[in-house]
């Protein structure tokens, strides 16, 4: 007998399933075939994965830490699985869905991996692994997997099996990963080794367009460049997380990453040597970023037609700072670039201007003039102003000509940052007789991203008002 179901129109089928529980959709679909056709695109078009754990080294809300020699059931540890609205399924049956019915595979869109724990315990996590799959078939023990992923699937290795995973997903169009995934991954490496051999003739993941390494969704991401152990950084951290491998993929128009400096010595890493060309890249943004200004430039040398940059940029008491170094790694895409945003943060022992060799620890400043194509940017006054206050430059003297939105942001360097007592004097010479009109014609919004320590509110109330009088919107966001 037909499920009176079967009389709805397909579209109002569709647009119902995302609000059903998974239960509901698998009754549903045995009486209704329109219920089959709308929901497995629906809930495989998103998986979500989540490995948990706390500082104490427990995983997944089990309550004990891990023993490699315990004999574990076999969902346990294994991280949680989200597709549409429901949250109960186990990582090997995904796996083994897709390789059974690789039609399943192919509605998966986006996926999602983070983790809750920080990234010293998270590694673990990795490498319990899982118990051997059990097929409900012969097949999937041969014909199934590959040769390759073989030896990793029998020792429970989840980089063997989130990479055997990730390879059915052909017609993926988005990918965030967490690094407990990509941390030496030799699987993952030799997976998208196909496209530094031959970019242009690789079938892997056609339709992928946007790349997240990042792990800015993670509970514990304020900890990462505190927790490394130096023994994990024995390769560069470019090689050890197959970072450049992704810069390869020729349809990836965006790329997000974190780049974490040593901690012993806050040393940055420098680029591989042999850099990937990447002229589809229009976004790219570094968070938490040990990325030095040469590596900068370097990668912007092979990105052509970059249009968004965020760089957060970290330097140690050891470092000197020259903000020419800034503007010579931007030059490769000053006539590309619409949007810049950056961070800056200074880590010190003591809040000092000279090093201990006398020379001063920053210097001269990184002036945008000469980027026809800037319309946005977000930079703390130190950079684009220098850090010496009395002898600064006009700011109509270093703004792009297009310039529509300008957003000041406080940077971590007490020394050296601009208070409102040293910056509304600077807004006020640059907003007073309309010379801003004539630098910076296009200029409509006014931003700033602050402090407390350093704005009082009576200043932000005077340049808000400047502001204002000259038709400029004003906002101001706390940090």
């Amino acid at each position: 007998m037909l499920s009176p179901l079967s009389s709805l129109p397909q579209e109002l089928i569709d647009s119902i399933t995302k609000y059903l529980h998974i239960g509901d959709l698998s009754s549903l679909s045995k009486t209704s075939k329109g219920f089959r056709f709308g929901t497995l695109p629906f809930l495989f078009s998103h998986i979500s994965m989540t490995f948990e754990g706390d500082s104490n080294g427990k995983r997944n809300g089990e309550g004990k830490p891990w023993d490699e020699n315990q004999d574990e059931d076999e969902d346990q540890h294994q991280p949680k699985i989200t597709i549409g609205y429901a949250t109960t399924f186990r990582f090997d049956l995904l796996l083994r869905t897709v390789l059974e019915v690789p039609s399943h595979a192919s509605y998966i869109k986006c996926i999602d991996v983070h983790s809750t724990a920080s990234l010293h315990e998270r590694m673990g996590l990795i490498k319990s692994g899982l118990r051997l799959l059990k097929p409900s078939s012969s097949a999937i023990g041969t014909a199934l997997v590959p040769e390759s992923y073989k030896p990793g699937i029998e020792e429970k290795d989840m980089h063997a099996m989130f990479t055997l995973f990730l390879s059915k997903c052909q017609n993926l169009v988005s990918l965030t990963l967490c690094p407990p995934i990509l941390h030496r991954n030799r699987y993952l490496a030799s997976l998208l080794d196909v496209y530094k051999l031959d970019s242009a003739q690789s079938t892997l993941f056609p339709k992928l367009t946007s790349v997240d390494l990042s792990h800015h969704h993670d509970k514990y991401h304020e900890r990462l460049a505190h927790n490394f152990h130096d023994q994990w950084f024995s390769t560069k951290f470019s090689d050890s997380y197959g970072i450049k491998h992704f810069f390869y993929i020729p349809s990836l128009t965006s790329i997000t990453l974190i780049w974490p400096a040593r901690p012993s010595t806050w040393e940055p890493y420098e680029w591989p040597a042999h850099t990937p060309y990447a002229p589809s890249l229009t976004t790219l943004r570094f968070l938490d970023s040990g990325v030095s200004m040469r590596t900068l430039g370097a990668i912007l040398s092979c990105t052509p037609n970059l249009k968004t940059l965020q760089y957060d940029y970290y330097n140690s008491a050891e470092t000197l700072v020259d903000w020419k170094d800034l503007e010579h790694a931007l030059s490769p895409i000053k006539n590309t670039l619409s949007s810049f945003s950056m961070n800056f943060t200074a880590h010190y022992t003591v809040s000092a201007v000279w090093n201990d060799h006398g020379s001063p620890l920053l210097s001269n400043n990184c002036s945008f003039k000469h980027f026809p194509g800037l319309i946005l940017l977000s930079i703390p006054p130190l950079v684009l102003l220098s850090h010496n206050y009395a002898h600064a430059p006009d700011l109509a003297d270093l703004l792009p000509t297009n310039l529509q939105t300008l957003t000041w942001k406080s940077g971590v360097a007490p020394r050296w940052e601009w208070t409102s007592s040293e910056l509304l004097p600077k807004m006020r010479e640059f907003l007073t007789g309309g010379s801003w009109k004539e630098a910076t014609p296009r200029l409509n919004k006014v931003q700033l991203v602050h402090r407390e320590i350093w704005w009082k509110d009576s200043d932000i109330v005077q340049l808000r008002e400047k502001c204002q009088a000259e038709g400029l919107h004003f906002k101001v966001y706390f940090r």
